[in-house]
């Protein structure tokens, strides 16, 4: 390494080299490469972790997709039940409605029957 200064004067003396084996220079040099090095390593396995979680996060997606096309089925079909159990609801009410009227025709039935029973008695028929 070498420059000049700006009257053009040399920096350092032609026979002083800055990265000189076992020179503080070159034991910083060999410091800055390896962790250079060791950060690249990381670099990478960061880049890898990147894209390993990039693919969880599409086939996340892909199920969040199904899974919401699946609601909107299930939604459909509660519909359709809440539907059919609101006319359920109506038939139960009308199929109410019929047997309290046989209930009440039940009743006058058997107040018919007793009547005649009754005149049977009073005429000695048994």
């Amino acid at each position: 390494m070498s420059g000049t200064t700006a009257a053009g004067q040399p920096l350092l003396p032609a026979n002083v080299t800055l990265l000189q084996p076992g020179s503080r220079f070159f034991r910083l040099s060999d410091a800055l490469n390896f962790q250079v090095a060791s950060l690249q390593a990381s670099s990478n396995t960061l880049q890898g972790q990147i894209t390993t979680l990039q693919g969880e996060v599409t086939t996340l997606q892909g199920q969040l997709t199904t899974l919401q096309g699946q609601v909107t089925t299930l939604q459909g079909e509660v519909t359709t039940l809440q539907s059919q159990v609101a006319a359920q609801g109506g038939q139960i009410a009308t199929l109410q409605s019929e047997v309290s009227t046989l209930q009440t025709t039940v009743i006058s039935l058997q107040g018919q029957i007793d009547t005649i029973n009754a005149r049977l008695a009073t005429a000695g028929i048994p």
